[in-house]
């Protein structure tokens, strides 16, 4: 099913607040700041408001012309990650996290520690994948030492958790929020990765959250002003070590960002960049 459904159905908000965007997993959605206040704050669901003045044809009209609602209304990304039924291999240690006043990577350094980190993350893809058809077995024949495979959806909430650093609510029980657990260590979310504010869990599903609103993609970018980046070499170096800086932060996290695309990437007037 589509996003735009889950959305809809989730938050019961009309179909006309939600746009579409050239990301299959992530929509736009005008919201009143009041509801979104009282959502983060209370942790439960609050009716959706409505404008009192536009139309819902004139809300669509407008959402779809990427103009402003009015004074009280923002626009928030809604991404979803779907549940997955299997039992799948935990997630990595965490990285020991460097000192402050230890020194930046250079551009040439950091490709090095991201080519480095991928390689290895190669390895362990291939580990996942083929451990179990191989046996593992030792030398002397008995088996060798498993990996316990745990539940999926607790690796989804550490990732989610890892990444934004957001709390997580669940629907199903009453706005759990699992985010201030005991032993759960907290995470800032990277400059580069758009924020969350806060993740909502349905049995199937999750929803983040995510601001602020950025209005181009890099794919935008390079089709309708590809002269704003063919101008310098430096620019886009600039967005690519961006890239590089979210990789690595990422990979210190024991995580992986995954396939992107030019669509994935947020993009503002002064090439500041966020996944």
């Amino acid at each position: 099913m589509e996003t735009a459904f889950f959305v809809a159905n989730t938050f019961s908000v009309p179909d006309s607040y939600i746009k579409k965007t050239t990301v299959s997993d992530r929509v736009l959605v005008a919201v009143h700041h009041s509801w979104l206040h009282s959502l983060i704050r209370t942790h439960q669901l609050p009716e959706f408001i409505v404008h009192d003045v536009l139309l819902p044809e004139e809300v669509k009209i407008l959402l779809e012309q990427g103009e402003d609602l009015g004074p009280h209304w923002k626009k928030i990304y809604v991404r979803i990650l779907h549940k997955q039924t299997q039992k799948v291999i935990p997630l990595p240690r965490v990285r020991v996290e460097s000192s402050s006043s230890e020194t930046a990577l250079s551009f040439s350094q950091l490709l090095h520690y991201v080519a480095q980190t991928n390689f290895k993350n190669l390895w362990k893809d291939a580990f996942k994948k083929y451990f179990n058809v191989c046996g593992a077995v030792s030398n002397d024949g008995k088996n060798a030492s498993r990996i316990t495979l745990t539940d999926s959806d607790a690796v989804m909430r550490e990732v989610i958790l890892r990444t934004f650093g957001c709390p997580i609510f669940r629907l199903d029980e009453g706005f759990i929020d699992l985010y201030n657990e005991d032993g759960k260590k907290s995470f800032e979310v990277h400059c580069n990765i758009l924020p969350a504010l806060c993740a909502v869990e349905t049995p199937q599903c999750f929803l983040l959250i995510q601001e602020p609103y950025i209005k181009h993609t890099l794919q935008d970018c390079v089709t309708f002003s590809p002269a704003l980046l063919g101008t310098s070499h430096i620019k886009p170096l600039f967005i690519i070590y961006q890239l590089l800086q979210a990789m690595r932060s990422m990979h210190d996290r024991g995580l992986v960002l995954g396939e992107i695309a030019l669509s994935d990437i947020l993009i503002t007037e002064n090439l500041w960049i966020q996944v």
